[in-house]
């Protein structure tokens, strides 16, 4: 979805689309890891027996901080005004 809506109101050079396929790429394994946590506890066990946090929640947390570094990276027009849209 973001791909096609980027791809068909901008024109990215290779060097964004190379940006937008891996920011894809971390959308989609956001999703993994979010279904994954669904699926999970949100507290384990951790390697002494203590309780600790599922440690998907830190993964999450690097995946949606990464994919906000990317996205700040493709900056293209809105619209006529030439005000930027970040994805």
């Amino acid at each position: 979805m973001l791909w096609h809506s980027i791809i068909e109101t901008c024109e990215p050079n290779p060097t964004e689309l190379a940006i937008l396929h891996e920011l894809c790429s971390v959308l989609d394994e956001i999703d993994v890891l979010r279904a994954a946590l669904a699926r999970s506890e949100p507290v384990v066990t951790g390697s002494t027996g203590q309780p600790r946090p599922n440690p998907l929640y830190g993964e999450l947390r690097r995946h949606r901080e990464l994919a906000d570094r990317l996205a700040r990276t493709l900056a293209f027009p809105a619209d006529d005004n030439n005000e930027s849209r970040r994805y």
